[in-house]
């Protein structure tokens, strides 16, 4: 059984694995950038690292999120690296057991590489999130990645 934390973008519910979250926090200071893509809000300074962090409604085609209406889920790209995802909500914690959870058509969905499954819960659908594979499908993220090494916040 796997944990899974979930939160909205609209009125659509997404979850990721509890094990990809570092933390979740209400309110860290982000600073914007001038040649940021317009998915990237900023950079924040966690653990003495320089965090991109992406609104995740840009990414998906909707409003930026509200600056007094945020929370910035911390998560792994991958085992040496953050990334703040500014989300609207979190919700529950979930336990998420293997009868839960439905494939995606990937014909459907191969636009979208970073839904890998739906997650039927409480009469509800949601969309099972790969931060990975999110960070890999955005546009230009690399070179912002490369623009990152050579920024530190005070």
């Amino acid at each position: 059984m796997e944990k899974a934390i979930v939160f909205f973008s609209g009125d659509e519910k997404y979850a990721l694995s509890i094990d990809d979250i570092v933390t979740i926090e209400n309110s860290l200071q982000v600073v914007s950038g001038a040649n940021f893509p317009s998915f990237i809000r900023g950079i924040t300074n966690m653990r003495n690292e320089v965090v991109p962090v992406i609104d995740i409604n840009v990414v998906f085609n909707k409003e930026k999120i509200d600056d007094a209406n945020q929370k910035i889920i911390v998560s792994k790209m991958n085992q040496h690296e953050l990334i703040g995802l500014l989300v609207e909500e979190t919700r529950d914690i979930i336990s998420v057991t293997n009868d839960m959870v439905k494939p995606l058509n990937k014909n459907l969905f191969q636009s979208v590489p970073y839904f890998t499954d739906i997650i039927l819960h409480d009469d509800s659908l949601i969309t099972h999130l790969n931060v990975s594979n999110l960070v890999d499908s955005l546009p230009h993220f690399a070179e912002v990645k490369e623009q990152l090494l050579e920024v530190t916040i005070n």
